[in-house]
């Protein structure tokens, strides 16, 4: 399966990662994605969210995951079952550093 880039954030404040379409296996009712995600110096909460929607508006996106940083330089794996079109990921509550690479198989 093709390794996906989210989006590389980086620098504090809020920002909202490019979302990636990730649907799942027609048939299927339940696909297994597994993300990561890797920090430099970032202390805060990473936010992954999805949406069924084939042509997603800000409304669609609901939040399924959240990784917790607290030790600075770290790489995360979180899997997420569902069947979901879309994936992106977000940080809003950054305290320092940055999320350099989020991605998705």
């Amino acid at each position: 399966m093709k390794r996906t880039p989210i989006r590389t954030l980086g620098s504090l404040g809020p920002q909202l990662g490019e979302a990636v379409r990730v649907d799942g296996f027609p048939g299927r009712c339940r696909t297994l994605h597994t993300l990561s995600a890797r920090s430099t110096g970032y202390v805060g909460r990473l936010t992954i969210d999805a949406t069924l929607s084939a042509n997603p508006v800000e409304e669609d996106w609901r939040t399924i995951s959240t990784i917790d940083f607290e030790r600075g330089a770290e790489t995360k794996a979180v899997n997420l079952v569902g069947k979901f079109v879309w994936l992106r990921a977000s940080i809003d509550d950054a305290l320092s550093g940055d999320v350099d690479t989020v991605m998705v198989r």
